[in-house]
């Protein structure tokens, strides 16, 4: 069978909507039955029969299974399932399937009911299949589809059951009909037959046979009528007499389903019909009537032989349709229309038309005229392509909340296909619902041309004039608070409408929604009168105009009276049954009001038929008379009112009630409601908040239009309305003197108050009073304190259950209400000392506390979790709120703490968001202690030894001294390049694109890249033939900061590059890197090859293993620098709030001492801004709290980013509220801040620069719009040369390895567009930051062009310490530059925990390494540089000691240049060479039988010394010299006269002689020059004197400053010291 299709009903485009045909299945040619093709694992297994209903009723359904194979088949672990009406499958399974099913085999599942007549059956099941649309779907034990067969209405709302064209509910269940199946081509409506049932047994071959329609027909019919009665007519057609005695008539259900039973008439009302006769058919007493929304009519013979039968219903199908059926809403049945018979073609649609009634004649009456409407503007509509656009929606209708409907019209100018296209509803959240109201199913192939419209109906509720016009369904109805959003294929949203309160932040509103004030009662919807972009403008209110052009201006639904409702409640003293509403004739004349009606609004503002609840009697209203209606039943304290009602009137949510008079017309109407826009309301609705138990009600005392002005709240007076005579009563604010509430616990249960006055207090009289889960007040009080008890200064007094054991309290029998509770104070007057309201939960649980006198309108509720993650959890912890200010807002003025009753000990105030003393002050921590450059000297100079000098830098640490015969370097000889590699070393001897450095002397001059790119000089080195196989190179220069330079020594054997050392320093010093090879691989025509690179680290830079699970940080030095993250707060700053400052404080003081370079918060900085229909007072007040810490990084200037998270914004329909809290100007004026987005800081980014690196940080809120990604596209492109971390709050998921996406997750999941748009095009970025998702996972990925990007998810927002979520981690990222590591901590300054795994309750098996991990080989950009300070080659070193202290080094050779230097080493170091961290000192050279040394330092140029006089003897030279005779004076000539030439200028230039000025810089540009050049004839170069050539050329370039004239000083007297070394003067230099 293979795989299986989806299932589809064809469609077909008419001129004025999309109309989807119900296709009719045609007589099969009898066909045997061929095993079909094999499916799935080769089963063979079909279902070969169902039906949904039978001769026993809607319950004799069942499905039958076969086995169509040619092996029999095991079934164990099989299901069956059952489609619903809505097209999906059931989520649980009719049947399981046991055992094996053998070739030809039939199993029989059958419903459990006493109106079974399948008796055989295999197994039974209790659901029955729906009336409407239903099916069937087999799936194997691996969970895949075997076989599905669906039946469905057209334009049903799911496709998920069902191959191909799918079956036409048609079956006639009283005549025992059921689809069977006859082939198996994986198309229903081919492979099936409508037949009677055959369960069990072979199927039949062909579809039952049509009716006879011979002379006897159904000649006309109505389903009611002017006097609500339907009509049936039946005549005879033909030339003869027909006996009709024995004939039956049956009508069918709103599903245009039949069953027994359905009879309107057994019996004819006469005996036989004349040629042309025509005889109305009456009902029986009890025979069946027509029902709403569709019908049908059978004639047939006791034989059961149907005769003929027609149907009238729309967009569905019945078993009473011959061909297409009739429109069941066009017909004006009631005005007096029928159906009437004009031929006999076996197809409704074309043998009957609507006619004016002509009951008992077979003329046909006169057809109705149809009135086209006048409109006196033209349809709106646009240019330049197709535009569809939502063009009418209503959330309820005269039925009720399902009789709805939505349209969509082509407003455009060409034909617009819809393939790809889903229509969206949001919720009453305000958020988009994440499965479609029309799926991409739907409207596949749905091609819409300039000015058509596709009507969608709800599904099964819709009203028949929406069943007339509809082209599909949907099957989910919508909230008071909704709108709609078309998306195109690629999600991109097309158009989009809310309706809401104003105040409501909802995604399918484009600015304002509209208000939610339609009128079920009049049929009104919204209907687009023009496109402007503003809904408020385009929308009207009007009745509906479904599959019709919109209405195009609002009518006056109300009409001017003076009767008004003048007095209304909705509870009172005797409970919320007490309700009540008064309606007064204010005017001065009578006003007659028979079959006036009052209807109310439900609490979701809506109103409709079913909301009616009382008719006024026949009669008038004379003037001041006032008319009283209450609620039926023992709780209404109401006198004697003038009618009652059997449903009261909302009290949770609020309430309305609306007056029309006989025509429909409104009279008044008022709406009780806190959150919720209603048709009821006029202007401002009351606030449900009326105190039932002091019989408060809302009184009318004025007539603007204005409910909220219009009324007050007063003590009630049923029945006697007198405007003057009312008494408001006003809200009292607490006075929260010394007598004030202190503590209260809902478990133990008990309330303490406290005097915090100097004076005992009289609580004479004081009573208590707790407020219900509703916001109520009860009844009754809880405690009145008896007389003559008084509470000392600083005492408390306790009022509890008896249960709670407090010793002294008073006991009370009240309790408070787990889901939420309150208590108020008050006096013995009446008068408010305090009140406290416990309401809030999690959002999710609780939207918005009540309203109620315990909450006030000042003060904000607490939260009954207190700090825990349940109400449950607190109180297993004994924790209770505490009093620790008094600002009347309860959200301020408590802290959570462990309970302690009748004692006054609690927790102190404190400034939640202000770190403790010191918190924030800079810390110390241990940093990376490198191991320290040793020092050799040399002295006691004989011709054949030398007594060598070694210095022990630091202890601990391990010295062994080398010497070693120095090899010459010609310098003349050697060639010099510089370049850059894109990897370590090079892969051959010469690099591409390097350049030939002028003169090799001058490689001071530093080889950089600043981006991925490793610089290098490379050295072609004419070295003597050394005198053993050893040759050693040491180069002494630097790179920046803590780079790792290698030297590399190309094996020509080899014919590679081999890294002879690699060493690091500090802060870019100077160091010295030795290495050794071969003579016979290094040696080549008398040169060495030598390659000095800033290249990739190679040595281990952790001194603990980069790998190491250790819990704990990297240690500073050890790294570059830190970029911290945090995210998900939003719990801390609900509430846990010192948790979180001190986080923030715990990361200002350590930023210094961990080289932080910045910090990122990627949202969820609140908690509670994350549904549209959220009060905005928490949110508020966290954004304050999260504001002020946030502010401990800024008071220090540290750099850090933020963004907003989805319950920071609203899943992303609003950044208003951050943008307020956190706007740009808040951060412009840091120098580091680098802009902001379209939609303020929901898209910012930031620089920072550190050891020559430069990075972006771009911040990237919830749900950025396309706008906000197409200006960070920029942002990146305008940083090429920035490694951009990139945060966002929903990136990466933890619990797969996939990034969210609007597959996997909500629709506004972006983390695969931000990737595709953002990070895989760029190069630079080089990491993710993201939370939202509970846990934790981080991948690495490499693109194509080498570079890499680690993307991370860290989020502890859920993760419990104690039950309370209180856990919150933040990562901190130690990157090291040089070797592109990322070494990764998480961290919990509250319980310095590194292990998050251990707080996780879900328990997913996380480990230490999945929060302390190393990424390394990151390519990053960053400046490199290498520069060369001095080079010396000597042979095969002699180890000469180890340790410190003098030693003698003999026997030397004499007049011979020699080289002597230390390595220093720290065994326990676990950095560098071999984990010893190894450094060099100074090489130190010498000739022997000279009494002067060569410098310590090669690297250094030697301290001033003073002059010596010139010697016969043969002289000592520098390192790098030729040893021949003489040569310390040509050096002397060389380096040091020229420059000498520098003091006197210098001393002329200090004295400010200009005419000197000149002088001065003309002699300092050739010096340079001249110098090297004289060195290089001569073969005197040592890195001393290169140094010194390198001054002289800056002191030209500085001649012109004011410190010209220090330098040429300066130079001046390096001369006379270089002049010294190099001829032997005695002493050293160091």
């Amino acid at each position: 069978m293979g795989i299986r299709n989806r299932a589809v009903r064809s469609c077909i485009a008419l001129a004025s909507s999309v109309i989807v045909a119900a296709p009719m299945i045609s007589a099969a040619s009898p066909l045997a039955l061929a095993a079909p093709a094999a499916n799935g694992a080769g089963s063979g297994v079909v279902v070969s029969e169902l039906a949904n209903g039978g001769p026993g009723g809607y319950h004799d359904n069942f499905i039958e299974i076969a086995n169509w194979g040619d092996e029999p088949v095991n079934v164990t672990g099989w299901q069956l399932f059952r489609c619903t009406a809505t097209g999906a499958v059931a989520s649980g399974p009719q049947n399981k399937l046991q055992g094996t099913i053998g070739v030809g085999e039939k199993w029989v599942f059958a419903r459990e009911s006493d109106q079974s007549t399948v008796r055989d059956v295999k197994g039974r099941y209790s659901t029955s299949l729906a009336n409407g649309s239903y099916g069937a779907l087999l799936r194997d034990a691996s969970g895949q589809t075997v076989d599905a067969v669906a039946v469905q209405f057209p334009g049903t709302a799911n496709q998920a059951c069902g191959e191909g064209t799918v079956l036409a509910n048609t079956t006639d269940s009283a005549a025992g009909e059921s689809f069977q199946r006859v082939r198996d081509t994986d198309n229903n409506a081919d492979d099936f037959v409508r037949a009677r049932r055959t369960p069990g047994d072979d199927n039949a071959t062909e579809d039952s046979p049509e009716p006879k329609r011979g002379d006897v027909l159904i000649s006309e019919v109505a389903h009611t009528g002017p006097g609500g009665e339907g009509l049936i007519e039946i005549a005879n057609y033909g030339a003869e007499t027909v006996d009709i005695s024995k004939l039956k008539i049956d009508v069918v259900n709103q599903f245009g389903r039949r069953f027994n039973g359905y009879t309107w008439a057994a019996a004819m009302p006469q005996d036989a019909l004349k040629p042309g006769e025509a005889v109305v058919v009456p009902r029986d007493e009890r025979g069946r009537n027509f029902v709403d929304g569709a019908a049908g009519v059978v004639l047939y013979d006791e034989d059961g032989t149907i005769l003929d039968r027609v149907a009238w219903a729309d967009s569905q199908d019945s078993a009473a349709a011959d061909g297409t059926p009739l429109p069941y809403a066009d017909l004006n049945a009631a005005g007096g229309y029928s159906y009437q018979r004009k031929t006999n073609t076996g197809d409704n649609s074309n043998d009957f038309v609507a006619a004016e009634r002509t009951p008992g004649s077979l003329k046909v009456g006169k057809q109705p005229e149809i009135e086209e409407p006048e409109y006196a503007y033209d349809e709106p509509h646009t240019t330049g392509g197709p535009n569809v656009l939502i063009s009418e929606m209503t959330n309820t209708g005269p039925a009720g909340n399902g009789d709805i409907f939505f349209e969509l019209q082509n407003y455009g100018d060409a034909p617009q296909d819809l393939t790809g296209y889903s229509v969206y509803r949001c919720i009453g959240t305000g958020v988009r619902a994440s499965v479609p109201q029309l799926s991409t199913e739907q409207l596949n192939g749905v091609v819409l041309e300039p000015g058509q419209r596709f009507t969608a109906g709800r599904a099964g509720q819709a009203g028949p004039d929406i069943r007339g016009a509809q082209d599909a369904t949907f099957d989910i109805s919508f909230a008071d608070q909704y709108g709609l959003m078309i998306l195109d294929p690629e999600m991109n949203v097309v158009d989009r409408v809310g309706s809401a309160r104003e105040d409501v932040e909802s995604f399918c509103a484009n600015g304002a929604p509209l208000p939610g004030n339609l009128n079920g009662l009049r049929a009104e919807s919204w209907q687009r009168i023009d496109i402007t972009g503003d809904a408020r403008k385009d929308f009207i209110a009007a009745p509906r105009t479904p599959g019709r052009r919109n209405g195009e201006k609002v009518e006056d639904a109300r009409v001017e009276s003076p009767v008004k409702i003048t007095e209304v409640a909705n509870g009172g003293p005797g409970g919320a049954g007490d309700n009540f509403v008064e309606i007064t004739n204010t005017g001065t004349a009578a006003v007659d009001t028979t079959g006036w009606q009052l209807y109310r609004c439900s609490g979701t503002g809506r109103v409709y038929q079913d909301l009616l609840q009382f008719t006024m009697p026949d009669g008038s209203l004379e003037p001041n008379q006032a008319f009283v209606a209450a609620r039926s039943g023992n709780n209404s304290t109401v006198q004697n009112p003038d009618i009652t009602y059997d449903t009261s009137f909302n009290a949770d949510t609020g309430f309305g009630v609306m007056l029309v008079d006989r025509t429909g017309k409104i009279v008044d109407s008022v709406g009780v409601f806190d959150r919720v826009d209603a048709p009821c309301t006029q202007g401002s609705p009351l606030p449900n908040t009326l105190d039932f138990p002091s019989g408060e009600s809302f009184q009318r005392v004025k007539d603007t239009g204005d409910n909220r002005a219009d009324f007050v709240r007063a003590a009630r007076t049923p029945g006697a309305h007198n405007p003057a005579e009312i008494t408001a009563i006003e809200p009292q604010r607490p006075k929260l003197g010394d007598v004030v509430i202190n503590e209260i616990s809902a478990g133990p249960q008990y309330v303490e108050i406290i005097n915090r006055g100097d004076t005992a207090a009289d609580l004479s009289g004081l009573r208590f009073d707790y407020c219900s889960a509703d916001g109520r007040r009860m009844p009754d009080p809880a405690a009145v304190v008896p007389a003559g008890v008084s509470l000392a200064p600083g005492g408390v007094f306790t009022v509890a259950r008896p249960e709670a054991k407090i010793d002294g309290a008073l006991e009370t029998s009240l309790s408070f209400q787990q889901e939420g509770y309150g208590a108020m104070l008050t006096d013995a007057t009446g008068a408010l000392l305090d009140r406290v309201a416990v309401y809030y939960d999690d959002v999710g649980a609780v939207t918005n506390a009540p309203e109620g006198p315990c909450s006030g309108e000042d003060s904000v509720p607490l939260d009954r979790r207190l700090r825990f993650t349940s109400s449950e959890e607190a109180q297993k912890h004994g924790y209770a709120w505490h009093r620790v200010q008094a600002t009347g807002n309860n959200w301020a003025d408590f802290f959570a703490a462990p309970a302690t009753p009748g004692s006054a000990e609690g927790p102190e105030y404190r400034d939640v968001s202000k770190p403790l003393p010191g918190a924030a002050d800079p810390v110390q921590v241990p940093r990376a202690t490198r191991t320290g450059v040793p020092e050799v000297t040399t002295s006691d100079a004989t011709e054949a030894a030398r007594t060598v000098v070694t210095s022990q830098p630091g202890e601990g640490e391990e010295v062994t001294t080398y010497g070693a015969q120095e090899a010459a370097i010609d310098w003349g000889k050697s060639v010099g390049f510089m370049g850059a590699s894109t990897s370590k070393a090079l892969d051959t001897r010469e690099g591409e694109h390097e350049t030939r450095v002028e003169d090799v002397t001058q490689m001071g001059d530093a080889a950089r890249d600043a981006g991925r790119d490793f610089p290098y000089q490379r050295f072609e080195l004419a070295v003597e033939q050394p005198a053993g196989d050893e040759l050693s190179i040491a180069w002494t220069g630097h790179s920046r900061d803590r780079h790792e330079l290698q030297l590399y020594l190309f094996n020509h054997t080899a014919q590679q590059w081999e890294l002879a050392d690699a060493a690091y320093g500090e802060h870019g010093e100077d160091l010295t890197m030795i290495g050794t090879g071969k003579v016979a691989d290094i040696y080549r025509d008398g040169k060495v090859d030598v390659l000095v690179q800033d290249g990739r680290r190679t040595l281990e830079q952790f001194s603990d293993s980069a790998q190491e699970e250790n819990q704990q940080f990297k240690t500073p030095g050890e790294y570059d620098f830190t970029v911290i993250h945090m995210t998900d707060s939003q719990y801390l700053t609900e509430q846990n709030p010192t948790s979180y400052t001190d986080m923030v404080a715990w990361m200002a003081a350590n930023w210094e001492a961990r080289d932080v370079m910045a910090a990122v918060h990627t949202g969820d900085v609140i908690q509670n801004w994350l549904r549209g229909n959220q009060e905005p007072d928490r949110a508020k007040l966290e954004y304050e709290r999260a504001s002020e810490i946030m502010k401990i990084l800024e008071d220090k200037n540290l750099p850090y980013g933020i963004l907003p998270g989805n319950h920071d914004n609203v899943w992303g329909a609003s950044n208003d509220m951050f943008n307020q809290y956190f706007p740009a100007e808040r951060y412009e004026k840091n120098a580091w801040f680098g802009g902001h987005g379209p939609d303020g800081m929901a898209s910012n980014y930031f620089t920072q620069e550190r050891d020559g690196a430069k990075f972006l940080f771009l911040q990237m809120g919830y749900d950025s719009s396309d706008a906000e990604i197409d200006w960070a596209e920029q942002v990146i492109k305008d940083h090429p040369n920035y490694n951009v971390v990139f945060s966002t709050h929903e990136y990466l998921q933890p619990e797969r390895d996939e990034r969210s996406n609007p597959q996997n997750g909500r629709w506004t999941a972006q983390g695969d567009k931000m990737f595709e748009r953002l990070i895989e095009p760029n190069p630079n970025v080089v990491l993710t930051l993201s939370g939202h998702l509970h846990g934790v996972r981080q991948r690495v990925l490499d693109r194509e062009d080498g570079t890499k990007v680690i993307e991370t998810v860290a989020d502890y927002q859920s993760y419990e310490d104690d039950n309370a979520r209180d856990a919150l981690f933040t990562r901190l990222f130690q990157i090291d530059l040089d070797s592109g590591t990322f070494a990764v901590n998480a961290y919990m300054p509250r319980k310095d925990d590194y292990q998050p795994w251990k707080y996780d309750p879900r328990g997913l098996g996380y480990t230490n390494s999945s929060d302390e991990f190393v990424y390394e080989d990151i390519p990053l950009q960053y400046e490199k540089e290498v520069a060369t300070a001095g080079i010396v080659a000597f042979g095969a070193p002699e180890k000469l000691g180890e340790g410190t202290g003098e030693r003698t080094w003999a026997p030397l050779a004499d007049a011979t240049e020699y080289v002597t230097y230390a390595q220093a080493t720290r065994p326990d170091a676990g950095v560098g060479v071999g984990g010893v961290d190894a450094r060099y000192s100074a090489l130190h050279t010498f000739v022997t039988g000279a009494e002067g040394e060569g410098p310590a330092k090669p690297t250094e140029p030697a301290e001033p010394a003073e002059p010596a006089e010139p010697q016969e003897t043969e002289e000592p030279t520098e390192s790098g010299s030729s040893n021949e005779p003489g040569k310390c004076r040509t050096a002397a000539l060389a380096a040091g006269i020229p420059a000498l030439a520098l003091i006197p200028l210098g001393i002329g230039a200090a004295v400010a002689w200009p005419l000197l000025q000149g002088a001065i810089q003309k002699l300092g540009e050739p010096a340079g020059a001249a110098i090297a050049e004289l060195q290089q004839q001569l073969g005197v170069y040592n890195p001393q004197i290169a140094d010194l050539n390198r001054q002289v050329e800056e002191f030209a370039a500085t001649s012109a400053s004011s410190g010209a004239a220090i330098a040429a000083l300066a130079l001046g007297l390096g001369a006379v010291a270089v002049i010294a070394a190099a001829c032997g003067a005695s002493g050293s230099a160091e």
